[in-house]
Formats: structure tokens, C-alpha cells, sequence
């Protein structure tokens, strides 16, 4: 069935003369194989997906693709048929969730509110390896920590591969009412040979910067059947941890046996309707288990930002983000308890976080620094809550408030922000912000004011974006990761791209782009003048390569977090950098990266002048479909013209092999050094993990770390872990 199109106002839908189509609903059970044998499947609605997107623009898709789908009121059901001319070069290696990405594969995106405001993506690879995530498209961003229950499998066969798919509506959030709804869908593919295809079923303007925009409409879901939207989730973590010390003089001592810690928690999730949603947890076990990716920390300013992991702050996250990162969850560690409120009724979006936190972390900012700053055993009470106001298609404004308060000490922040498209390419978004804090020790509460703004214009040769923030001295969001207080800065970026006429050359996309940027702090000082040029160029094989030049001046305030009191202000430095970076994938499984910079730089801590340079390798194999390896190398270095006795060199690496037993269970080693001198540190992680679901799994691994020095001869270990964690989702 068919339906005409209603038009919109404000930015243009790029397929707004394609007919609607009916989703049919379908009471039927499918026996999911990866065959696309069951009957059902002929009643199903077909969508071809006929157009190359990327790297071509808009033509005849280079192999056949057909998507179906039905409902049955509880389940949506996706299935693809895949053609191939060649099905011996399918890449379908085993792989953890959400890491599939090195395979073929294919794909559904659901703007499920039909407001271009931000969409459910499910995508799986030819043998059901499944990747889960949402973007946004009034930030920008993609959540690839979001996770949903849903069933998928694939196989390969003689003409290319099938893929079938299950996603309950309890998964998804909707218009909570029992009428025709109009969803706007995209079905996408993925074909990697020496060329990286995207394959879709909708044209893709370029000169539109909206994504979602494009999509195409469907109708159907009036027959959803309201379900008991409730899951449980019991969590049980035991871990054992002993360490030795070793004296100033190399002294090794015994080794101190940890009591077992054993944590229980329960977390919940309730679909009030299916727009709203509450998650509660009791003695939460905000724990991670598997080993964060290495970080290069030494001559670094400013505090490094940790990714959100933990389930119960993940659900709904994208109902909390905002330009400036006023809200960063990461920050409470030690939460008794923790209740959210999230959901979406016509234009208003809204999010509710209210927590209690055993131990108080918060980021301290300053024009040229930051650090946290943790307060073990002040018990803080912790509110967050933002608000969205959807103008339309046109644009939107957004409310944040968050609240932390604890004896003697307390911060408020509050911001207004807003996004208003003039056309397909041209935004303007701004946000205002102003806080109260009293300091822990202090008497009085300091007042401070921010506020940001940013015009892009995006189209298929020009990208053109103006930025300036002024953020005051006084102005802390303690809730967020605001790293930078008292400044302000100026920043233009232009940016002319170019495409081949015959898609049968080596190069895809050409960039050339300038930008010029000042940064002052608001005592008068200015602290960096920059101009930069770069080129960019992506081409067969996936490969990314670009090169940048910089020139400008670096002054330097060294004594407000470093105790220099005798260096106020060093002198203006003149600073030339140069950058380079390389990605590339030569063979089937085989993934390169690299980047390097060098050229003029300070040395933090003490404000010496010199040559700084940081390189940067990665190198990923997938030997076969089940055992893969990876190896990250870094290195920096400073060259001082003077007090050479202030150089360092840094290396890091960080080494992971991991065996796929099968879709659900992997077996991954993982070790990570430094060496900076005379100093050596080596950790270890050894690591199983079964998971059925993204909630009911079970890790069991080992982990150990151990340094050497001058007064040592060999690595010695300080400290060993056993650890294990179980969780299982109880689906009501």
C-alpha cells in the first residue's frame, strides 16, 4: 500500500517524492537461520537498495541488495539478501559486540519519532555477529554504548550471504498511542573490497548536512501490543586483589593477601510507556572488568576524559548530551543508589538523573589546565535534568540544570542552548551558560558565566565553521567535564573538497582547508595565535591521508598549577608544527594506522622551550575467523634548547590477542608497558567472557602489574587480581 506525501517546511527531505510505504503486520513465526526460507518472508514489504552513496554519489548500486520487513506487534523482523559476484571474498571474521566493523555487513536505522532528531541503528555482518548503537543528530555524535536485546544471525552462501534480524519494540521508544505511525528508515549495506561501498535505499545529498532528514518514510506499527516492559537485572561481582611493596632501596616485601570482595547489586528498567522510561539501581556495581585503552598523560595540562561503560548510566544517555559536556556520568564513582527518568512526548524531550555519591568527584578548570579533584568520604547528593524543545524541523532549545551538594560545598549550574537551520547546509547553535559553587575550605560561593557560539555552513565543496567561547574565571560545571575556565577564544575553519568524475580512480575525496584560531585567558594575556593548512586525501584500500602545518605563538602561565611563583609570564614563544597521519587497509584483515607530529613545544611542568615529537602506530591483523591481534605503539619526546635536564621519553604499548570462540565467547591477553628512562611498567590481563545478551554475561580473568627501576634488577610485580562478574537480565 502506498500514501501520498505530506510536505514540510524548513529543511529540505531529500526523498520527499518517494512514495510511503505500508510496513505490513504479519502474525507469523519465523524460524531464524540466516536463510530467508520461512514463507513469511514473500508477504514481507521489499525495499531494494538501489543507490552507492559512499564513495560514489547516487548511482546504480554495484551488486543487488533487498531488504524485508514485517511486524507482528511485538517484533520487528529485518531480513537481507545479499548478492555477491564473488562470495569467496566475504569478510565475515567471529568478533566481540559492536566490533564488527572489519566484515561485511548490513544494516537498519529506525527514526522511530520521525523528527530527524536522532535514530536506533542494528546492524549485523554475514555470520550474525551483531553492532548496536544511536546518533544524534543535534550534537553530532554517535552512542555506540547504547545496547538493546535483539536476535540476529547470518550465513554465507552460494550466491552471497542472508541476514535476519528480530528487534522487540519493547527496545525501542515511540509515540505511545495505538495509531498509524510514520517511521522514517534507512536500510544500508556495507561492501569492503578494495573499496569501501555503502549501499542504501535512499538518495544522499551532500549539500545536505542532515542525515536522518533523508530517510525514507514507512508507515504501519498501529497494532503494537502494549507489553510488560520491565527488566531486571542482578549483578554479582567477586574479586580478589594483593599487593607487596618495594622500599627506596629495592627492598622487595611479601606479598599481602586481599580479602575477597563480594558485591551484589540489582538494576532496573522500566518502559512506564513506550516513551518513557525509569532506571533505578541499588548498591550499584558501576565496575568494568576489561582493560582501558593506554593514554599518553606526561606533558599534558589538562585532565584526561574517561569513556562511559556502566549500563545504568548508558541507557538514555543521548537525552542528556549537550554542546559543552555540562553532564559526564563518569565522574560519580561511588554511588548508593542512583534513580533516572528519561522520555519524549511530541516536541519535548526530557532526562532526570538523581543520585547519591559515598565519594565526591569533581574536574577543577583553569585557562591552561585541570585536574580532579576527589573528596574520599564527602557524601554529596547529585541532580541533573535536561530539557529539549524540538522548533519543528527547523531547529531546537534546550534546557540543563544540575545541582551537587555536600557539607560545605555545593555547586549549581545552569544553561540555555539552541540549533536553528536556516537551510540543508547552514546551522547556528548557541549556549549560555552560569554557575555558583562554594569551594570545599571556603566561606563564600564564587559566581561564574559561559557562553558559546558556532555557524556551519556544510555542502558537498565547502565547509565553512565559525567558533567562540568565553568561559569565566569562576565558572565550574561539577556534574560535567568542563576542562577549561577563564578564556576565551576565536576559531575559523575553511575547508574546499573535491571528488573524482570517474569513480575508477585510485582517489575518492580531496580536502584542502586553512584555519585560524586565537585563545587569550581573560587577564589579558594572550596565549596562542595559530594559523594551519592542511590536505586530506581518501582513496582505495580505506585509505585516510593528510598532513598539517602550523604557525603561531605560545606564551605560556606557568605558575597557576605548577608552583612557579618566580615564572609569571615566559616569554612569547614562536612555534612551527608539522602533523602527518596514515590509514590504510591493504589486505583483508589487515589494518594500518599512523601519525606524526612534530615541531616546537613546552614542557609543562616547567616551561622550557623545545622540540617536541609524538608518534603514533597501530597495527591490526585478523589472522583468521576467530584469532586476532593488535599492537599500539606511542612515543614522545622533548628536545629542550635549554635545562636539558627536563627532556623525557615516553613509550607506551599496548598489546591485545583475542581467539572468537563463537559469537557469544572470546578469550582476549592483553599486556601494556611504558618506559620513560630508567622505569619500566608492565600490566597484564587475561580475560574470558561469555555474553548472551549485552546484559547477561560472565567474565573470569586474572590481571597483574609490576615496574622496574634504578634500585631494581628485574620487573618485579606489586600487585595481582582474581576477579569474576556475572550479571543475567530478567526480562518481565
Amino acid at each position: 500500500m502506498f500514501f501520498s506525501v505530506v510536505t514540510t517546511q524548513g529543511m529540505a527531505e531529500q526523498n520527499s517524492d518517494i512514495s510511503i510505504s505500508e510496513i505490513p503486520h504479519i502474525q507469523e513465526e519465523i524460524e531464524l537461520d540466516g536463510k530467508l526460507s520461512d514463507p513469511v518472508w514473500k508477504n514481507a514489504l521489499e525495499v531494494p537498495l538501489s543507490y552507492e552513496v559512499e564513495p560514489a554519489e547516487n548511482i546504480p548500486a554495484k551488486v543487488k541488495t533487498t531488504a524485508y520487513i514485517f511486524e507482528d506487534g511485538k517484533n520487528i523482523y529485518v531480513g537481507f539478501k545479499a548478492d555477491d559476484p564473488d562470495p569467496s571474498k566475504i569478510r565475515a571474521y567471529l568478533a566481540a559486540r559492536d566490533d564488527l566493523w572489519k566484515s561485511d555487513y548490513v544494516g537498519i536505522a529506525l527514526d522511530t519519532f520521525s523528527d530527524s532528531r536522532r535514530a536506533y541503528q542494528f546492524y549485523t555482518n554475514a555470520i550474525g555477529v551483531q553492532a548496536d548503537l544511536i546518533i544524534d543528530e543535534i550534537t553530532d555524535t554517535e552512542d555506540l554504548g547504547w545496547d538493546a536485546i535483539w536476535q540476529s544471525t547470518g550465513a554465507v552462501n552460494e550466491k552471497g550471504f542472508a541476514v535476519e534480524m528480530v528487534i522487540p519494540f519493547k527496545s525501542l521508544r515511540f509515540e505511545n498511542n495505538d495509531e498509524l505511525k510514520q517511521w522514517k528508515i534507512k536500510f544500508s549495506r556495507i561492501w569492503i573490497r578494495d573499496v569501501e561501498h555503502e549501499f542504501a535505499n535512499i538518495r544522499e545529498d551532500r549539500n545536505n548536512e542532515c542525515d536522518l532528514c533523508q530517510y525514507a518514510s514507512f508507515v504501519g506499527f498501529k497494532e503494537v501490543t502494549s507489553a510488560r516492559n520491565l527488566t531486571l537485572i542482578p549483578s554479582v561481582t567477586l574479586l580478589q586483589s594483593d599487593h607487596r611493596s618495594v622500599s627506596d632501596s629495592g627492598d622487595v616485601g611479601a606479598w599481602q593477601d586481599g580479602d575477597v570482595d563480594d558485591d551484589a547489586s540489582l538494576d532496573l528498567r522500566w518502559g512506564v510507556i513506550q516513551n518513557v522510561f525509569l532506571n533505578a539501581t541499588i548498591n550499584p556495581d558501576f565496575s568494568h572488568v576489561e582493560a582501558d585503552e593506554i593514554q599518553l598523560e606526561i606533558n599534558e595540562a589538562f585532565a584526561v576524559r574517561t569513556t562511559e561503560k556502566r549500563a545504568f548510566f548508558l541507557d538514555g544517555a543521548n537525552y542528556f548530551s549537550n554542546w559543552s559536556s555540562l553532564i559526564h556520568t563518569r565522574l560519580f564513582a561511588e554511588p548508593e543508589y542512583g534513580l533516572k527518568l528519561t522520555g519524549k512526548s511530541g516536541d519535548h524531550s526530557y532526562g532526570i538523573i538523581s543520585l547519591t555519591d559515598d565519594n565526591t568527584t569533581y574536574l577543577l578548570p583553569d585557562s591552561q589546565s585541570s585536574s580532579l579533584v576527589s573528596h574520599e568520604g564527602l557524601e554529596s547528593e547529585n541532580q541533573m535534568l535536561r530539557y529539549r524543545y524540538d522548533l519543528g524541523k527547523q531547529g531546537n532549545v534546550g534546557f540543563t540544570y544540575t545541582q551537587r551538594d555536600a557539607v560545605g560545598y555545593n555547586n549549581d549550574m545552569i544553561s540555555v542552548d539552541g540549533k536553528y537551520w536556516f537551510n540543508d547546509s547552514n546551522y547556528f547553535r548557541f549556549q549560555a551558560m552560569s554557575s555558583d559553587t562554594l569551594s570545599v575550605g571556603e566561606t563564600s560561593e564564587r559566581a561564574g558565566n559561559a557562553f558559546s557560539l558556532n555557524y556551519k555552513h556544510s555542502s558537498r565543496d565547502w565547509d565553512i565553521l565559525f567558533t567562540h567561547h568565553h568561559f569565566g574565571k569562576d565558572f565550574r560545571a561539577d556534574s560535567g567535564f568542563v576542562s577549561k575556565s577563564n578564556w576565551k577564544s576565536s576559531d575559523i575553519v575553511v575547508a574546499r573538497n573535491w571528488y573524482p568524475e570517474d569513480q575508477k580512480q585510485w582517489w575518492k575525496s580531496f580536502t584542502l582547508d586553512a584555519q585560524w584560531f586565537t585563545f587569550d585567558d581573560l587577564d589579558g594575556n594572550n596565549l596562542n595565535n595559530a594559523q594551519r593548512v592542511g590536505v586530506a586525501v581518501t582513496g582505495a584500500y580505506q585509505l585516510l591521508w593528510g598532513i598539517d602545518y602550523l604557525k603561531g605563538t605560545e606564551s605560556y602561565v606557568a605558575q597557576r598549577y605548577r608552583n612557579r611563583p618566580d615564572l609569571l609570564l615566559s616569554q612569547e614563544y614562536e612555534v612551527d608544527s608539522y602533523s602527518t597521519y596514515l590509514d590504510i587497509t591493504p589486505l583483508a584483515g589487515l589494518d594500518l594506522s599512523f601519525s606524526i607530529d612534530w615541531g616546537d613545544g613546552v614542557h609543562l611542568a616547567t616551561g622550557d622551550f623545545g622540540d617536541i615529537l609524538t608518534v603514533i602506530s597501530n597495527t591490526e591483523y585478523q589472522f583468521n575467523d576467530y584469532l586476532s591481534f593488535s599492537l599500539e605503539y606511542i612515543n614522545q619526546s622533548l628536545e629542550l634548547r635549554e635545562n636539558t635536564d627536563n627532556e623525557f621519553d615516553v613509550h607506551l604499548y599496548n598489546m591485545r590477542a583475542a581467539y572468537q570462540i563463537d559469537v557469544n565467547s572470546f578469550l582476549r591477553l592483553t599486556l601494556q608497558a611504558s618506559k620513560e628512562g630508567d622505569y619500566r611498567d608492565l600490566a597484564s590481563q587475561l580475560l574470558y567472557s561469555y555474553q548472551l545478551d549485552p546484559f547477561t554475561r560472565f567474565f573470569f580473568g586474572y590481571s597483574d602489574d609490576g615496574f622496574k627501576n634504578s634500585q631494581l634488577n628485574s620487573l618485579t610485580r606489586t600487585e595481582r587480581t582474581l576477579f569474576a562478574k556475572f550479571s543475567y537480565a530478567w526480562q518481565l
